[in-house]
């Protein structure tokens, strides 16, 4: 298994074609709208972008992709709460462990290398989760902050 940067549009299909992949087959999935995913990632549709540093991560094995997930540092968030903090969104992973911890550390240390202390969950949603997002926590293995000395 290996993590890479999307360098690519298609890395950037690969990465946004993810979960329509891995839950085609769940009867309960309400697949996104992809011209609504696609625009996120457009910094001419989506002005948050103007004041993020970010990056997009694919997860591979053996050719074919089974995870992903989006690390991001708020510079204008940053400034007002004086708080260096990195965010990490878009987790997708297939249900294996080794998959999801390498996953799970791609963005403490894309965070890390930008200055950011730790990286926290933008939004999380798994099942009987707290709002806190304590659930990603235990299964990436941080102490609640996901400090990226950890990852």
């Amino acid at each position: 298994m290996r993590i890479h940067p999307v360098a690519t549009k298609q890395d950037l299909s690969s990465f946004l074609n993810l979960p329509y992949r891995l839950y085609k087959n769940d009867p309960v999935w309400v697949p996104p709208l992809r011209d609504e995913q696609r625009g996120q990632f457009d910094p001419k549709r989506n002005p948050l972008l103007d004041h993020c540093q970010w990056q997009l991560f694919l997860l591979e094995d053996a050719g074919e992709y089974i995870g992903r997930i989006a690390a991001f540092i708020d510079v204008l968030a940053i400034d007002f709460w004086k708080e260096r903090v990195g965010l990490f969104g878009y987790y997708e992973c297939i249900p294996d462990p080794a998959a999801s911890r390498l996953c799970s550390k791609q963005p403490g240390n894309g965070c890390a290398a930008r200055n950011a202390l730790y990286a926290r969950p933008l939004v999380v949603c798994f099942p009987g989760m707290g709002a806190g997002g304590e659930g990603f926590r235990a299964l990436a293995g941080g102490d609640g902050a996901l400090q990226s000395a950890l990852l």
